[in-house]
């Protein structure tokens, strides 16, 4: 179980690394990126007018990926930590 938990937090070390890099390196490039797989067509598209745009503009959502990002690098990174004697002695 500890070898597993201290695998999977590197795997989510480099994962959301790449991510994190993604973000800062382009946002706009990303953010439509995941849309495109999640969502058919042009659907997720909303004039900057509507309510729901208004409510959620692309800043919240790009702070928010970032604070995800974050938090998500932090338990890896602690996970990563609590579990390194596994690798050694298994």
């Amino acid at each position: 179980l500890k070898q597993g938990l201290h695998w999977g937090s590197k795997a989510t070390l480099i994962a959301i690394g790449a991510v994190t890099v993604a973000l800062v390196v382009g946002f706009g490039v990303f953010f439509v990126a995941f849309h495109r797989v999640f969502f058919v067509g042009d659907s997720w598209l909303f004039l900057y007018t509507d309510t729901l745009i208004r409510l959620f503009p692309v800043q919240f959502w790009q702070q928010f990926f970032f604070v995800l990002a974050g938090l998500s690098l932090i338990e890896a990174a602690v996970l990563f930590w609590l579990t390194k004697g596994a690798v050694a002695s298994a």
